[in-house]
């Protein structure tokens, strides 16, 4: 599923007289692990201002609104649930000509709400909501709009591009009426949108609530090169490992290679480096910070001829994990490099080979194009005893000696 609306719920009830108190139930259909935004609204009649509204039951007073000047009260309360704590809300407000909607839907693929912001409750023909600061990109927010009317549906419109969702819903109930609309937003700055009535029915009591909620998070994703080459004692720079995360904070990445070798980060900025120099590197910071970093660089050197792999891991804010990913090594004992073709022709011819033992030795050279492109070749050579020091000049000795006579 896309993150969206899903499994939406709607309920009105309405008493127009004096009874002390009216229920207002709705059974949802929340499934454990999902994330549910279920809202109510209150439209009531008092002769005298409230000096505070009690959440009902199953809700969190998003906007505590009193009464507008002694004759009309609004409460919009709010309810984010993962779906685990049950599938029945009941709310309850005592007052006069109390007017209710409830509305919940499943919110699908989100994460916990990022920023919200409400507005009302007002007799007016329009209602804005605004709400703080966007942190994550790809965000869906969701503007939930309750009207008080007397049965009479309104034409009406969505501002800042927010497109309507479900536009039969507003209709279902009679005496108060829901209006949703949604969009999709980015990080770095609020949001707000406003509903305006068009055509029909006349100013009403409106209350409403914009709700931001991110993504999924997803697990950071990590990529590295293939298989490289290096030589004993020599640097080799890594710089093509990239990593990439839709949540947002800090990731913590670590890399890890044999011991008796070292990791080294060529120009760490502004990340928050551990262990530079060792086997074991630490690395914390924001994506962008990460990347920089990795742009730059990370030597890793061998003292030793013995193939290794280095492993990289990351974790995000959430906290979830990436996929390990791994970069095998294969060692080399001398380098031959800078110069020409011919110069290096030129070395390879007067390269001597020594061995400890008499024996036929396998000796492999490895070479690598400046494309990247590689070669292997092997070459078997015999070992053998060398003569006794002086054996060649007594022998020509011997030769002459019978040549005199």
């Amino acid at each position: 599923m896309a993150l969206g609306i899903n499994n939406a719920n709607y309920v009105i009830n309405v008493d127009n007289g004096v009874a002390s108190s009216l229920t207002d139930n709705l059974t949802t259909q929340i499934a454990s692990g999902g994330m549910w935004l279920v809202t109510e609204a209150w439209f009531f009649s008092d002769t005298a201002n409230d000096t505070s509204i009690t959440a009902p039951t199953g809700l969190t007073i998003h906007e505590d609104r009193n009464n507008n000047g002694g004759t009309i009260g609004g409460l919009f309360a709010a309810k984010l649930s993962t779906g685990s704590d049950g599938t029945t809300v009941t709310t309850t407000k005592s007052g006069t000509q109390r007017r209710p909607g409830l509305f919940s839907a499943e919110i699908t693929d989100a994460g916990n709400v990022d920023t919200t912001g409400g507005a009302g409750p007002i007799t007016a023909s329009t209602i804005t909501a605004t709400t703080g600061t966007v942190t994550t990109n790809g965000s869906l927010a969701v503007f939930v709009v309750f009207r008080s009317v007397d049965g009479v549906v309104t034409e009406h419109t969505f501002s800042d591009g927010y497109s309507e969702w479900n536009s039969t819903i507003a209709t279902t109930g009679g005496h108060v009426e829901v209006y949703i609309a949604t969009k999709t937003v980015n990080s770095g700055s609020t949001t707000s949108c406003t509903w305006t009535r068009t055509v029909g029915g006349n100013d009403s009591r409106l209350v409403a609530g914009l709700f931001v909620f991110p993504p999924l998070a997803s697990a950071p994703t990590i990529t590295v090169p293939g298989s490289q080459h290096a030589t004993k004692g020599i640097d080799l720079r890594l710089t093509d490992i990239t990593i990439a995360e839709g949540a947002a904070g800090d990731i913590d990445m670590d890399f890890a290679s044999a011991v008796g070798t070292t990791l080294t980060v060529v120009t760490p900025g502004t990340v928050a480096v551990t262990g530079n120099g060792t086997n074991a590197l630490q690395c914390v910071g924001t994506l962008t910070e990460l990347n920089t970093m990795l742009q730059a660089g990370i030597d890793y050197n061998n003292n030793t001829t013995t193939d290794d792999t280095i492993t990289v891991d990351a974790t995000d804010s959430v906290p979830t994990s990436a996929t390990q990913k791994t970069i095998p090594v294969t060692m080399h004992k001398y380098d031959i490099s800078g110069g020409t073709l011919a110069d290096k022709n030129a070395v390879m011819e007067t390269l001597k080979i020594t061995h400890p033992t008499i024996e036929t030795a396998t000796v492999t050279f490895f070479s690598m194009a400046s494309t990247g492109a590689t070669d292997t070749d092997t070459t078997v050579v015999t070992v053998e005893a060398a003569p006794p020091a002086g054996t060649e000049a007594g022998l020509v000795q011997r030769k002459r000696r019978r040549a005199r006579r």
